[in-house]
């Protein structure tokens, strides 16, 4: 075992509310947009979604040429389509990998009190249920609903509050932030 054992700090950031500036020249993805902890290993992968929903909506302003969608009237329109389908899911995974860290080091306010034995089992349904809607997601059918709904100025899909944001419990729900 090493005798001088290194420590680091993780670091961690609110969610943004907002991806774009610069009437949508200025984007930011990736940790740039939501820097995560490490807990859900899904970090590279968001940024990864990020790219893809972000070429999806560029490519389809550049083919456009103004007509069609309102969506790609603009680079505005199209940067916040790209902040509508991304921001929810990225923040959720935000979330959730806070609330992951919390399990695994069984410091989720239920588990407190609990034994390892106990807790062994709340960790590992826990982990399947965190886990199962990070791998599974159909990217281009969000960009689709979110394309269909139309968006309000701010860039938020239709019906969503200004303050609504995903909180993750201990127990893996999505529940608005408190």
């Amino acid at each position: 075992m090493n005798e001088r054992p290194s420590k680091w700090s993780i670091n961690d950031r609110e969610p943004l509310d907002r991806w774009h500036w610069m009437g949508g020249k200025v984007v930011l993805l990736g940790d740039a947009a939501h820097a995560m902890l490490p807990h859900l290993g899904a970090g590279a992968g968001q940024s990864l979604e990020d790219g893809w929903v972000l070429g999806r909506a560029v490519g389809e302003y550049l083919r456009s040429d103004g007509q069609g969608s309102s969506h790609f009237e603009s680079l505005e329109s199209t940067a916040a389509l790209y902040q509508a389908v991304r921001l929810p899911r990225a923040q959720k995974t935000q979330a959730t990998s806070r609330a992951a860290g919390d399990t695994y080091e069984m410091q989720a306010p239920d588990m407190l009190e609990k034994s390892f034995e106990e807790c062994c089992g709340l960790i590992a349904e826990r982990t399947r249920e965190m886990m199962k809607w990070v791998w599974e997601e159909d990217l281009d059918a969000a960009y689709e609903k979110v394309s269909d709904e139309g968006l309000h100025a701010e860039g938020r899909p239709n019906g969503e509050d200004s303050q609504q944001r995903a909180h993750i419990s201990t127990d893996g729900e999505a529940r608005p932030a408190p």
